[in-house]
């Protein structure tokens, strides 16, 4: 089942991809909603009229109320800290056993056909294209077995970074906080 965040003359609303339309769910039934239903629940959901996929404006997957962006390739982490640190510079033991993250801006989550702002002052911007895991179940101190049945779905994004402004705020270890 796709799932499809969207607007229609100044409505924002939750709907369900077929073919080259999106039938809308009933108000109040959020994304997170339909992916906590069975897919019996799901499919007995009410939908509504179907809209043209050419008379609707996407918006992004989700509204997150909070955003990890992890390290977890050891070559980007390389890359990174060579990029800081100069060529040669190892991978630090302790990334082995804890992956690197932080946690991004969810206000600044933009829909696919939006305008990425630029930061003042930005002559490098960058972007990496992403997989996201949409938590649906919140847990803690997770397995890795046990924290796949917390996942609800996946979706993929870009995560945009001011390569010229994150590298002057990871030299002093804070950020990156406005890169």
């Amino acid at each position: 089942m796709k799932i499809a965040r969207f607007d229609h003359d100044g409505d924002a609303r939750v709907g369900v991809v077929v073919g080259d339309a999106v039938e809308p769910v009933d108000p109040g039934i959020g994304v997170l909603d339909l992916l906590a239903m069975s897919t019996a629940d799901r499919n007995r959901v009410t939908r509504g009229v179907p809209v043209p996929l050419d008379d609707i404006d996407l918006l992004a997957p989700l509204d997150p109320t909070s955003i990890r962006d992890f390290m977890t390739f050891e070559e980007h982490v390389e890359g990174t800290i060579q990029l800081s640190q100069g060529p040669g510079a190892p991978v630090t033991p302790e990334w082995y056993e804890a992956p690197a993250f932080y946690f991004t801006n969810a206000a600044a989550v933009t829909g696919p056909s939006d305008e990425i702002a630029i930061p003042p002052g930005c002559d490098a911007l960058d972007f990496e294209l992403e997989l996201a895991c949409v938590i649906g179940t919140g847990g803690r101190d997770l397995s890795p077995e046990r924290a796949r049945d917390h996942i609800a779905a996946y979706t993929i994004f870009n995560d945009w970074s001011a390569r010229d402004l994150q590298g002057r705020e990871m030299r002093v270890r804070l950020g990156p906080a406005k890169g």
